[in-house]
């Protein structure tokens, strides 16, 4: 509001309406110069009729890139559990991350009893269906939909809890 009236303080047309402004106060109190009522309020609406336009002039094209841009915002669809899930994962990709199996299961060929121990495996790739861990030389895919994410405090770093089904 108030970056709108700076502006149109600045605009030209501004100045002509201040200098009419004073014309109609001399108009007022020179009894002899005679001017009609309705032309100061005439030329003062046209005044900030054009003015206001000439502002809209000079942020048209702030206005249509805003306006792009919250177009662009309404068409994005929401993601999905699988989407969110992929994209905290693969923030993590090439790093170490912590998994806890929370039952008994084998992962890249070691076998958790389910007992809530962690290992240490490195993000591979993710995609919205699984995700694909490394230890070593060996990898293991598994089913996103096995996957809670969590964080492990302990060792700054993301924590996975994996489920055998």
């Amino acid at each position: 509001m108030w970056q709108f009236i700076k502006l149109l303080l600045a605009s030209w047309f501004s100045k002509v309406l201040l200098l009419l402004g004073i014309a109609s106060a001399v108009a007022t109190y020179i009894p002899r110069l005679t001017l009609p009522v309705w032309i100061p309020s005439a030329i003062m609406m046209l005044a900030v009729l054009v003015a206001s336009y000439d502002v809209f002039k000079k942020q048209q094209h702030k206005i249509e890139v805003l306006q792009a841009r919250l177009a662009s915002q309404a068409k994005e669809q929401p993601l999905s559990p699988g989407e969110n899930k992929m994209r905290q994962i693969l923030e993590w990709k090439g790093k170490g991350i912590s998994v806890r199996p929370l039952e008994r299961l084998a992962l890249a060929g070691i076998g958790f009893s389910g007992s809530g121990e962690e290992v240490q495996f490195t993000v591979e790739d993710c995609t919205q269906f699984f995700v694909k861990l490394g230890y070593g030389s060996k990898q293991d895919t598994i089913p996103l939909q096995r996957v809670e994410i969590s964080f492990d405090n302990e060792e700054n770093r993301l924590r996975l809890e994996v489920r055998a089904r």
